[in-house]
């Protein structure tokens, strides 16, 4: 993940080293019934204009 907060990780992560923090990965699996179904899409008739 980009865009975090550097700083505040190597502080509580890496404080008293040399260490820095370039980029978070989640490592993990989902939880318990993560899954729901597709939301409604547009119709193709009402988002594409045909020339």
């Amino acid at each position: 993940m980009a865009g975090f907060d550097e700083a505040g990780v190597d502080e509580e992560f890496f404080a008293g080293t040399s260490w820095r923090s370039h980029l978070v990965v989640n490592i993990g699996h989902p939880g318990p019934d993560p899954w729901f179904p597709r939301l409604p899409r547009v119709p193709v008739e009402d988002a594409v204009a045909w020339a």
